[in-house]
């Protein structure tokens, strides 16, 4: 799963060399950029950011409301932000950080203080461990072109999941699925559709007598998830991680 990175700042030149050296030092980075805040909590509508580095903008009042609206927003306030700078000793940086800013930059900078700074705040290791939630009942198909696979899901979690199937012959363990996941939930079926998906550890459960495989695991990450089905994949493992309290009660 990427990790996705706004940059927002009204210089051009400045976006695209922040951008491009994000891309080049960080092979798990996607990179979108905004110009002000107010393109930035659009961007916010539509998709989730895990990281937002902004360059103040001349009207302090702009950026202390977008931090407000950020942090009451549902799924949005558990974006970090990096306040990029030209001096820490400017008296918004104070302001910055009192509104919520987890970390400061001062630039001009190198590669290493940037990715640095991006580790901080949207830490790799921690991003990437996703608790991994069993829910039973759940299964999965997988596309692959015009062909489908049917799978039942051992695991799953925001970053991607675990699946076992009868191997059938013209199924690819290297190429990307597309994934429909059907949920069971208080006898109701809730589905998260068209999560594309990139193979990373397969499995050999059981052979055929002629040693080809029979039953297989397959774990998948997921490439992006939309805000609307990470919104579900949490509403569910909360109420998993609930009904496993009361049990272990």
């Amino acid at each position: 799963m990427a990790r996705n990175i706004m940059i927002v700042d009204g210089s051009v030149p400045r976006r695209r060399v922040i951008a491009s050296m994000i891309m080049a030092n960080l092979s798990d980075a996607e990179v979108t950029e905004a110009k002000n805040a107010y393109e930035a909590w659009e961007l916010l509508q539509r998709a989730q950011f895990n990281l937002i580095l902004f360059f103040w903008e001349p009207s302090a009042e702009a950026w202390l409301n977008f931090f407000l609206r950020l942090k009451k927003h549902p799924t949005s306030n558990r974006a970090g932000a990096i306040l990029l700078t030209t001096d820490t000793g400017f008296p918004y940086v104070k302001e910055a950080l009192r509104a919520g800013v987890a970390d400061t930059l001062t630039i001009p900078c190198g590669k290493l203080e940037l990715t640095n700074a991006v580790n901080r705040v949207c830490n790799p290791v921690a991003f990437h461990q996703s608790p991994r939630h069993s829910l039973p009942g759940t299964t999965a198909l997988l596309q692959q072109g015009s062909r489908s696979y049917h799978a039942r899901v051992i695991n799953v979690s925001l970053g991607g999941l675990l699946c076992e199937f009868d191997y059938i012959e013209d199924f690819s363990v290297t190429t990307p699925a597309t994934i429909n996941i059907t949920f069971q939930h208080q006898e109701k079926q809730l589905t998260a559709n068209g999560l594309y998906s990139i193979p990373i550890r397969f499995y050999v459960l059981d052979n055929n007598a002629n040693y080809s495989p029979n039953r297989v695991r397959i774990a998948y990450r997921f490439a992006k998830l939309p805000m609307a089905v990470q919104d579900l994949f949490e509403q569910l493992f909360q109420f998993a991680t609930e009904q496993e309290r009361l049990l272990l009660r």
